[in-house]
């Protein structure tokens, strides 16, 4: 096997039904380079309920929820690009 795609957001990160955290951790474990899919969790994440849209937007004004979602993504170590 040369890669891995799993299923990586920051919503799926601790859930426990999806893993996000524990499965990527196996990859890198084993050294397999990780293909994200769902960064935004079928558009979920660009539109976060109003609580979580607060968080961000006090954290950086000019980012979008989306934008959040893709950098924390983007941000992980061992992606194939």
């Amino acid at each position: 096997m040369e890669f891995v795609q799993l299923q990586i957001n920051y919503a799926d990160w601790e859930n426990p039904a999806v893993q996000s955290r524990a499965c990527y951790e196996v990859a890198r474990k084993h050294g397999k380079p990780v293909i994200i899919m769902e960064p935004v969790k079928g558009g979920m994440l660009a539109t976060p309920p109003e609580s979580v849209e607060k968080i961000l937007k006090d954290a950086e004004p000019d980012a979008s929820p989306a934008s959040w979602a893709v950098r924390f993504a983007a941000n992980l170590e061992g992606l194939l690009k």
